[in-house]
């Protein structure tokens, strides 16, 4: 599923999605942040909008999601067109849990972060988030806010779209 949103889908069609991924179902929600926070409320607690979204880093790089891709490679999705080549569209914020697999991140970082630990400890969690997150409850749900639609025109999101397909077939 791609751009499920609370203007699109009722709350009751999202709970039939996550009682089938209950059952053992297997779903790929493709940038739907708002669907994923109404399915996940426990898990996903809302979402950033980065400036830029042009780097994005490997968090668990031996998952079989990212099969033929290195970790340079999640940077800069070209789509022929003359403006940043971002990577994600947006960064979920989420709760950690066993449940939850949290594959890629992204973080807003260019400089130096001033005051105390924990002061700045909460301050990068603010400007960081999750691009690609699976969600296991006897099934699945993958949730990414990567640049997949780039798969026109950039080989790697090409790639990890098909292996992102593959995951839901093959586990």
């Amino acid at each position: 599923f791609s751009g499920l949103d609370n203007k699109n889908t009722t709350g009751q069609e999202l709970n039939r999605l996550r009682e089938y991924v209950k059952k053992g179902g297997k779903i790929l929600l493709l940038d739907s942040n708002e669907a994923a926070k109404t399915m996940y409320p426990e898990y996903i607690t809302g979402w950033i909008m980065p400036t830029e979204g042009d780097i994005v880093n490997l968090e668990i790089p031996e998952s079989n999601v990212f099969e033929g891709i290195e970790p340079m490679d999640l940077r800069y999705f070209n789509n022929n067109r003359r403006e940043v080549p971002t990577v994600c569209h947006s960064t979920l914020s989420v709760n950690r849990h066993p449940n939850l697999e949290e594959l890629t991140s992204q973080t807003k970082i260019h400089g130096y972060i001033s005051g105390e630990m924990d002061a700045r400890s909460e301050r990068v969690k603010s400007m960081r988030g999750a691009n690609i997150v699976k969600i296991r409850d006897t099934g699945f749900v993958t949730l990414s806010t990567l640049s997949l639609e780039k798969a026109q025109t950039d080989p790697i999101p090409g790639k990890l779209l098909v292996n992102l397909i593959n995951d839901l077939l093959n586990n």
